[in-house]
């Protein structure tokens, strides 16, 4: 266990974007304090003044039902960069805003997908709401005031070591872990995906571990008992970088871990005919 700590822990550099688990009775007591994003998908009840955040919009190419049939989806998962800061500023947030993201558990992991894509672009406080909206919603209900939107423009201030490419993952230097379902790990493909099978040297850490069965996250202990015992800077993947970056984020912020998220994940490396996926 001392080697799996020596050789992930975190030296973050100075004004690095923090990354906090909140509890929904803290966000509603605080409820002024953030500005709340919704990262849930479809029409659902609403959070009080928040804002919807959908990960499918803010990627290179949306996996909508067009691109499924015209689309490339090797592009589907990476974050896009183009008019982020102006978009952002549109929806009141700025780099300082603390921003609670909510989720729905045991989904895909949107929320943490969300919240890994803002510290990318420079956010500085963000925080995941732990259980997601159920836990909001099983609160007595009170009368909570939204955050104001901020009205200082979002500047886009990319955190690199956050995000894994393509060639990182090729390197063969990297302990490799994968968010999808054990099902999709030994060979099952998903909408928009070219080949089965998990990535060379992969280790399994399916979505639906990460949440106790009441809907919250994993306790630290919990976390790092699926976690092999020795690591050396750790790629997250999935499919097209969603779970996996809840994943990524929930070691950062319990385990104090620096986990970089490989966002082109299954959808890129599967449409490469070259490179190896293990069928097992």
């Amino acid at each position: 266990m001392m080697a799996f700590l020596l050789c992930s822990l975190i030296s973050f550099v100075a004004n690095a974007g923090t990354i906090h688990i909140l509890s929904a009775e803290s966000l509603q007591k605080n409820y002024s304090h953030y500005r709340a994003v919704d990262a849930r998908e479809g029409g659902r009840e609403e959070l009080p003044g928040a804002v919807r955040m959908n990960w499918k919009d803010w990627a290179l190419e949306n996996p909508s039902l067009w691109n499924y049939f015209f689309g490339d989806s090797s592009r589907w998962g990476k974050i896009a960069e183009d008019s982020v800061g102006e978009r952002l500023t549109k929806l009141g947030i700025s780099n300082a805003t603390p921003i609670a993201v909510v989720g729905t558990p045991n989904a895909w992991g949107e929320e943490g997908r969300i919240a890994w894509n803002l510290l990318f672009w420079g956010a500085e406080d963000v925080s995941l709401v732990d259980g997601g909206y159920p836990a909001w919603a099983a609160l007595p209900q009170q009368n909570v005031s939204p955050r104001p939107a901020d009205r200082v423009p979002f500047s886009l201030k990319i955190e690199k070591w956050r995000r894994a490419s393509m060639e990182d993952v090729m390197t063969n230097t990297h302990t490799l872990l994968d968010a999808r379902s054990t099902e999709e790990f030994h060979g099952k493909t998903m909408s928009g995906q070219k080949r089965g099978g998990h990535i060379p040297g992969a280790n399994s850490v399916p979505l639906e571990a990460l949440y106790e069965k009441d809907g919250h996250y994993l306790s630290s202990e919990r976390l790092r008992a699926l976690l092999p015992r020795e690591m050396k800077e750790p790629i997250s993947y999935c499919t097209g970088g969603v779970r996996s970056g809840l994943l990524a984020l929930l070691m950062e912020s319990k385990l104090g871990l620096r986990v970089a998220n490989y966002d082109g994940s299954i959808w890129e490396w599967a449409s490469r005919k070259e490179l190896s996926l293990i069928i097992e």
